[in-house]
């Protein structure tokens, strides 16, 4: 890939866009909350819209936007998009989809997708996911696969925690790297 990232950096982003995928984040979404939590984090040291916006390189306006806390629109993950719709579909009893026809998974992809991607795409992403199964003339809508919420939550939270634990005393080890001695 031809960026102007050091291999370091390209590693963090990588790790990043491996959390993204592993709890299917909507992208957009992601970089609204990224981006409100650098403008803030910035603002604490460089103090001003115009300031911070020349440091983070955001349009004066978002930063401004951003600082007062106005809700941001951000356009959701297709996927999300027909996700929800096949969960509506579904129902809770059966939770089987025809194939074809009205009401059908093909029905849901081509109102939501149409143009953008292809049906076989949008299934083959399905599948792999697990969040449907091919019943013959119909697919099964399994949502999510299932998680150990508790001890899901539990982990997420440990690792949160020990992820800003290693950030903090790497920032900590540059910021003591770039001072410089007192002669």
């Amino acid at each position: 890939m031809n960026n102007n990232h050091t291999e370091p950096q390209q590693q963090i982003i990588q790790a990043i866009a491996q959390l993204l995928n592993e709890f299917n984040m909507d992208f957009d979404a992601f970089c609204k909350a990224l981006r409100h939590d650098y403008v803030h984090i910035v603002n604490q040291s460089y103090k001003g819209t115009s300031r911070t916006a020349l440091k983070t390189g955001i349009d004066r306006r978002t930063v401004a936007a951003t600082l007062k806390n106005q809700t941001l629109h951000y356009k959701r993950s297709l996927l999300l998009m027909i996700i929800d719709a096949i969960r509506d579909k579904a129902g809770h009893k059966s939770r089987l989809l025809p194939k074809t026809g009205f009401n059908s998974l093909a029905s849901i992809i081509d109102e939501r997708a149409n143009g953008t991607t292809t049906c076989r795409t949008v299934l083959d992403v399905l599948t792999t996911m697990g969040i449907i199964e091919d019943h013959g003339s119909k697919f099964k809508f399994i949502d999510y696969p299932p998680v150990d919420i508790p001890k899901s939550a539990e982990t997420i939270t440990s690792f949160s925690i020990q992820f800003d634990e290693l950030v903090n005393a790497f920032i900590g080890k540059m910021q003591s790297i770039r001072k410089i001695p007192d002669s």
